[in-house]
């Protein structure tokens, strides 16, 4: 119950001890991992640095909390970047667990493959049969070259059709 309580009220012991959590109220390690490499980009070290989901997101936050604070813009990303205050911080966190701002971790998952900082994820390179299903599951998310050699089944093919390669099927198959 100490755990919990503490986790509530947000106890440093306790919070080092939760690596991931439910992503309005804990920072993913990916999200962590590209916010530091975003910030040694930028040139940002030592500031505060808030990645956002979106570029009105980012231009929303900036005002709320307002003082030096700007949006910064890498290729797709965004973020918002101050001078490191705790209460300045906490107003940010605030305003991003409410409105669901914060870059997801898939995002920042596919921006550190993207930039070579963390491995392809073995879900996008396999596919598996889940028994649980009936069906081939994988991640969702950008389609990505699967890394297959040889021969693969009919299933297999199926499950990555993309709409169009439905409708091409279907037609040939209603040529047929």
């Amino acid at each position: 119950m100490a755990d919990l309580i503490g986790y509530e009220e947000k106890v440093p012991e306790v919070m080092r001890q939760v690596p991931t959590g439910y992503p309005r109220f804990v920072l993913h390690p990916f999200v962590r991992m590209l916010t530091a490499e975003f910030s040694r980009r930028q040139g940002l070290e030592g500031r505060s640095v808030w990645l956002t989901a979106t570029l009105e997101l980012a231009e929303a936050l900036c005002r709320w909390v307002g003082g030096d604070a700007r949006v910064v813009v890498e290729g797709v990303l965004t973020a918002v970047a101050f001078a490191h205050v705790p209460e300045r911080n906490a107003r940010a966190k605030a305003f991003l667990q409410h409105c669901g701002g914060f870059i997801s971790s898939r995002q920042a998952e596919d921006a550190l493959v993207a930039a070579g900082l963390v491995p392809v994820p073995m879900a996008l390179m396999l596919v598996a049969f889940s028994p649980i299903s009936g069906r081939m599951v994988g991640r969702r998310g950008p389609r990505l070259p699967l890394l297959i050699s040889g021969a693969v089944s009919y299933t297999h093919l199926r499950a990555h059709e993309t709409v169009l390669d439905l409708v091409c099927r279907l037609l040939l198959e209603k040529k047929n």
